[in-house]
């Protein structure tokens, strides 16, 4: 078919992309960083710009899109590049420069500038100096200054290789040290059947005195939360959740008409006594904040006046339901308490 141009060799038939020897002996860039200029200049081809996403570009070269991003920075770091967002969601456009505008010389842009020529070696040493004159011996070609500069990349590079075996050394050690071993405690000494009743004795009795003394009046709130819990869970044997702002501003509100002393008593007496405070009104479940604060008229002049807790009276459901099977009582005793 004429117009068709067919290769023989399949691998050939790929083409190449040229690079800059300014580009290739810029010590401002990493080897990865030319790289992916390469690629940019593939994406281009004939144009000067080119929209590859920084995705496409780490997966061309096996890189993360974290490492493609550095090597962009340094390309537009040095100028060789420029990128321009296209829009949301859209990827950046990436203009190739002019190698005249990179490394040439701001009066002159045909002529390397000194920052160039001292970034591209050995392509800045050579066009550093000028020719030599026709009658100048040839002994006297600036050959000293590109041996200071091969001496200073031997250096540089021996110094890379000694941190390098140092940092191998420090892991090797790091990895090999000893792990400290932490000692476990001794063993708590058994007790005795008699010993272990004095310390259940004990803590009983602390219970009770903690019960019976009211608390400072320099009592916090979240000491009393802690407090309230440590009953809770001793009396039910069950967790309670932790307070939150209401029953804090519950709390607050208690404190501020009763003090915290009587309201640490009236916490502690309705744990305690919550099996009738169920009979007597006609509840359910455990114990809250919430129904010290609802019933504060009753519980309060109770506990401050020094009435014994006599068990509380029957509702009004449960003296019904008693009536039903007893015979010869008045209807006196049908009629709802006066709470």
């Amino acid at each position: 078919m004429a117009g068709v141009i067919r290769h023989r060799n399949e691998v050939l038939a790929r083409g190449f992309t040229q690079a800059d020897n300014w580009v290739l002996f810029d010590k401002r860039i990493s080897d990865g960083a030319r790289t992916t200029y390469l690629r940019l200049r593939w994406y281009a081809r004939q144009q000067c710009s080119c929209f590859p996403g920084q995705v496409t570009l780490a997966k061309a070269a096996g890189r993360s899109d974290r490492t493609i991003r550095m090597h962009l920075a340094e390309l537009k770091a040095v100028g060789l590049i420029t990128i321009e967002q296209r829009g949301h969601c859209k990827t950046n456009e990436y203009w190739i420069e002019d190698m005249n505008d990179v490394y040439g010389s701001e009066s002159d842009k045909r002529v390397p500038s000194d920052e160039a020529l001292e970034a591209c070696w050995p392509v800045g040493a050579c066009l550093k100096e000028d020719p030599p004159d026709e009658d100048e011996e040839p002994a006297n070609l600036p050959v000293v200054q590109m041996t200071d500069a091969a001496r200073a990349i031997v250096a540089g590079s021996e110094r890379a290789k000694a941190e390098r075996k140092r940092q191998v050394k420090k892991k090797v050690l790091r990895a090999t040290k000893a792990k400290v071993v932490r000692k476990k405690p001794p063993p708590e000494p058994e007790l005795s059947d008699e010993e272990r009743e004095a310390v259940e004795l004990g803590l009983e009795q602390a219970r009770r005195r903690e019960f019976v003394d009211p608390p400072p009046e320099t009592l916090r709130p979240k000491d009393m939360e802690r407090i309230w819990r440590e009953d809770f869970t001793r009396k039910f044997h069950v967790m309670t959740s932790s307070w939150g702002a209401k029953e804090f501003k519950l709390l607050k509100k208690l404190v501020g008409d009763f003090g915290p002393a009587l309201v640490m008593r009236a916490m502690k007496h309705v744990i305690e006594h919550w099996e009738n405070y169920v009979d007597r009104f006609g509840l359910n479940g455990y114990p809250a904040l919430a129904f010290l604060w609802g019933y504060r008229n009753t519980i309060f002049p109770e506990i401050q006046g020094g009435k014994a807790f006599d068990g509380g009276k029957r509702s009004a459901a449960a003296k019904i339901r008693e009536a039903e099977y007893s015979e010869g009582e008045d209807d006196e005793d049908l009629e709802t308490p006066g709470w």
